[in-house]
């Protein structure tokens, strides 16, 4: 499974940032399709929210979105390279912080002070104990009423897994199950997790929802198993196909 320091060298010193992420979304067709059909309606009851904290932002994919939907976001991520480009993209806007840490610290962010935590894509390629490191900080970080959306690995769910089977780089040390005791022990409560497919037929990702033990917001948990997911790629990337032409991706700044 990836460690800190070997997602510190791929992130930082190895990947090829020149498509700013989209690669990443080319196979559900562009990055717009992607937000608006795939992270918009799991976020829609979380924004806008004052402060956003995004977590691993990469190129700023998602930023270009988060940046309009709070007073203040920001930005922490292992890799300075990421950092900088983030920088340079969104010079322009005021009200973006930009942080490196060591792959697991938040110090650098004030308690009691986040609306609502974000990460998709990124951290699947976290391992346990950093997912605890951060939950840990966040119970901190996060107001009473505040929430996290985390995008991890489900991959600990399998313990038999063949050797040509995807894992996309997964954990294999993260599991639904993981990720809700640990946030637990951190003195905070999931409230749902969608638990689904990526590429393969097993559900390899999950996104976990979660507040404060003390928010009135913590509520009986739920958990779905999602088997659609990878299908709904397939169809937006159809979608992608037909009107994407009609979408000028400048005209998001």
């Amino acid at each position: 499974m990836p460690t800190i320091e070997e997602n510190y060298q791929t992130w930082n010193q190895t990947y090829d940032w020149s498509e700013g992420g989209a690669e990443w979304s080319r196979n559900w067709g562009n990055i717009p399709i992607q937000w608006y059909a795939v992270l918009m309606p799991r976020l829609y009851p979380f924004v806008p929210a004052g402060r956003i904290l995004e977590i691993a932002p990469g190129a700023g994919r998602w930023t270009e979105f988060l940046k309009d939907l709070c007073q203040e976001l920001t930005l922490v991520d292992l890799s300075d390279k990421c950092i900088q480009i983030c920088q340079e993209k969104f010079q322009k806007y005021s009200h973006i912080r930009y942080f490196v840490n060591d792959g697991s610290s938040l110090a650098m962010i004030e308690d009691n002070s986040i609306d609502f935590a974000f990460s998709f894509d990124s951290l699947v390629h976290a391992d346990q104990p950093t997912l605890a490191a951060y939950l840990q900080q966040l119970a901190a970080k996060l107001t009473e009423t505040g929430f996290g959306w985390i995008h991890h690995s489900n991959m600990g769910e399998y313990s038999n897994l063949q050797k040509d089977e995807f894992t996309g780089w997964r954990s294999l040390d993260v599991s639904a199950q993981s990720f809700r005791t640990a946030a637990e022990v951190a003195g905070l409560r999931v409230i749902c997790q969608e638990v689904f497919n990526w590429r393969s037929e097993k559900f390899t990702d999950c996104i976990s929802i979660f507040t404060s033990s003390l928010s009135s917001y913590a509520h009986a948990y739920k958990i779905i198993r999602n088997p659609d997911f990878a299908a709904q790629r397939n169809y937006l990337k159809q979608l992608a196909d037909i009107y994407g032409a009609l979408h000028n991706e400048n005209m998001i700044k």
